[in-house]
């Protein structure tokens, strides 16, 4: 069961003029087209973090800032960043 995880909303559009919302879940980028009402895993380069619960997130600039939470009831305290900007 997944829980206690983040979502991080931004007014930006992407070309077709669709409201985006970026779900981070358990190591997993998700990407949610609000007018089409369409999920899609997001692709990502380089490290990853370690899948997590009970974290942070926000939108800024075209990223996504994911902070702290837990993984295996070790609680973190760790910073990433999400570059969201061509999507």
């Amino acid at each position: 069961m997944k829980y206690h995880h983040a979502k991080a909303d931004t007014q930006a559009q992407n070309k077709i003029q669709n409201t985006l919302s970026y779900l981070y879940t358990g190591g997993l980028l998700t990407l949610f087209l609000v007018e089409e009402e369409k999920w899609s895993q997001v692709t990502s380069r380089g490290e990853q973090p370690p899948p997590r619960h009970a974290h942070s997130a926000v939108m800024h600039d075209n990223h996504m800032w994911v902070y702290g939470g837990m993984t295996d009831l070790q609680e973190r305290n760790d910073f990433w960043r999400y570059d969201t900007g061509k999507y």
